[in-house]
């Protein structure tokens, strides 16, 4: 009788824990509203908050992890790589972004969560169509890779308030995973 009764228990507290995991769940949906959510990679060793619509792209590979907007409907996008242990943030390799005609407008040495980081925002060009870009690169520690966010998308989107607060969202929560 005794394994019986703590069997039951067991099954009430695993169905205690269910109903707490799920209770965040059914009030963000009973709400209307999906919770923005963290993104944590051991691989490429960050973190970051996706806003509501954002998730992981099928385009993540093992050295590159890429997040776009449910819908695709427009060519929005980020991706966070990585650069060598012996890259400085003062690197000419930093200010490289993989797209085409890449130029800055904004390049400046910042800190982000009290580590060392460099702030480029610019224009490129992706299939002849323009895109506006904000990239924030990361140096954990003299030893580490630099963790490397890149935001991109067409100049009309990107000018949406609602955008904007997307992609400080993005920048001000990326950080070295923990």
């Amino acid at each position: 009788m005794r394994f019986k009764l703590s069997l039951t228990l067991s099954r009430i507290a695993i169905k205690t824990l269910m109903v707490v995991a799920l209770m965040p769940v059914i009030s963000g949906a009973a709400g209307g509203q999906q919770q923005n959510r963290v993104y944590t990679s051991t691989t490429l060793n960050f973190s970051i908050t996706l806003p509501e619509g954002w998730r992981l792209s099928g385009a993540t590979t093992k050295s590159e992890t890429y997040f776009d907007r449910e819908g695709g409907e427009e060519d929005l996008a980020a991706c966070v790589g990585t650069m060598g242990v012996n890259t400085q943030l003062a690197d000419h390799a930093v200010e490289n972004i993989d797209l085409t005609q890449f130029k800055s407008i904004t390049d400046e040495m910042t800190r982000q969560g009290g580590l060392p980081a460099r702030r480029i925002d610019g224009t490129a060009i992706s299939e002849g169509d323009p895109l506006v870009v904000f990239t924030i690169a990361i140096k954990p520690r003299p030893d580490a890779k630099i963790i490397q966010l890149t935001i991109w998308g067409p100049p009309g989107v990107m000018k949406r308030a609602s955008m904007r607060k997307e992609v400080d969202l993005l920048i001000s929560s990326f950080k070295p995973a923990q």
